[in-house]
């Protein structure tokens, strides 16, 4: 069974079918991550950009019931802006991610490159040092903490890689470009993913934005909150 449910699958079709408005958002861009999932027959990459809103913009997005009192604050809303799967082939996958890395607009922190290390073991991310790309290194675990091994190196929860994506879900703060590739076959995986291995090891498309999401999360600082009784 799935832990995203069917009402999160008609949310996310729902956003593929209509564009949904980009925010209004000062120059340069906040933040880029790339998600890497490597495979044995295929890769999967995505690039999801982080953007912070007002309690406002957010408004717009929801329709269930709204307290009285209103308060202002900023949210932390994630983009998928790109997403690929291409056959497995390291030359191929490390000259694609330069590529991407030129492609991004300026931004006020520098890209994040997060690989998916759990079956490949952490000697892809060395040779991926070795051609001047700083990825940090995941390996997703059974355990119940997030255990940090060393610069660069994680290791974190199966369960929390995929709880991150479900609350983002649920809270609408994850919105899908509705012209990207691939994208049927995301909702396709969200659709049958749950926190069983199997899934966690057949489904990458999934794997490269969960490992995306949850570095975006965990790195954006706490927004500040502005209290306001307006209405």
């Amino acid at each position: 069974m799935s832990i995203f449910g069917p009402s999160h699958l008609h949310d996310i079709a729902r956003k593929i079918q209509q564009r949904v408005p980009v925010p209004k958002i000062a120059t340069p861009h906040e933040a880029f991550c790339i998600g890497v999932d490597l495979a044995p027959d295929f890769a999967a990459l995505c690039v999801l950009e982080r953007l912070t809103i007002t309690t406002e913009e957010m408004k717009k997005r929801q329709t269930e019931f709204e307290p009285p009192g209103v308060v202002s604050a900023k949210k932390k809303v994630h983009r998928l802006r790109w997403l690929q799967r291409l056959p497995s082939g390291y030359p191929e996958i490390i000259e694609i991610l330069q590529m991407l890395l030129a492609s991004l607009p300026e931004a006020r922190m520098k890209p994040a490159i997060i690989l998916n290390v759990t079956h490949t073991g952490k000697p892809v991310a060395v040779l991926m040092a070795k051609h001047g790309l700083g990825v940090t290194a995941v390996t997703a675990t059974a355990g119940e903490a997030e255990h940090r091994v060393a610069q660069g190196e994680f290791r974190v929860p199966q369960k929390d890689l995929i709880g991150t994506l479900a609350v983002l879900l649920q809270s609408r703060r994850f919105e899908i470009s509705p012209d990207l590739n691939e994208v049927e076959k995301l909702v396709s995986e969200l659709g049958n993913f749950g926190t069983a291995d199997d899934d966690w090891k057949s489904d990458n498309l999934c794997r490269a934005v969960c490992i995306a999401a949850w570095w975006c999360e965990r790195m954006m600082p706490v927004p500040k909150i502005e209290f306001s009784m307006a209405r």
